[in-house]
């Protein structure tokens, strides 16, 4: 009777695992979702620049703003010492208060929906605008407790 019994628990387990293995064979692979993240310079003026992003399962995008070239910054450090932001699919950031015609360059860090660091570090260069002076006072910028201006003086007086 025990060796009937031993038996029938051992042909009960192997359907058992037939039947799991049959219904999980049936369930459909997880497609692998691919991360992409796109900067782009869309306009640069005298003291001020517009960025494109276009980001793709990502969660959330840092950046900082350099004067010089960085040799391949980390994303960690990154996301420690810039600007964190949730973008949104298509997304745009200003930067302001920069100086004209200075050469900057815009470091990206992403972490993906997963919670990782994206696998690129995208570098966005640009130069800002010099500026044109055509009369003989131009506004250059406007504060709550003033204003910068540049005057035309003649060679010679």
């Amino acid at each position: 009777m025990k060796i009937l019994l031993n038996k029938v628990l051992l042909v009960a387990t192997l359907i058992c695992a037939a039947l799991s293995g049959i219904f999980t064979s049936c369930v459909e692979p997880q497609t692998t979702v691919v991360p992409k993240l796109e900067v782009t310079v869309s306009d640069t003026k005298q003291t001020s620049a517009e960025i494109s992003i276009l980001a793709e399962n990502i969660q959330s995008i840092a950046y900082v703003v350099e004067k010089e070239a960085l040799e391949s910054p980390l994303p960690a450090v990154i996301y420690m010492s810039g600007t964190t932001l949730e973008p949104k699919k298509e997304d745009k950031i200003v930067l302001t208060d920069l100086e004209a015609e200075t050469d900057y360059f815009v470091y990206f860090a992403a972490k993906t929906t997963s919670g990782e660091f994206y696998d690129k570090t995208p570098v966005v260069p640009f130069t800002t605008k010099p500026y044109e002076f055509t009369e003989l006072v131009n506004l250059l910028e406007t504060y709550y407790d003033g204003f910068k201006i540049h005057l035309a003086m003649p060679e010679s007086v």
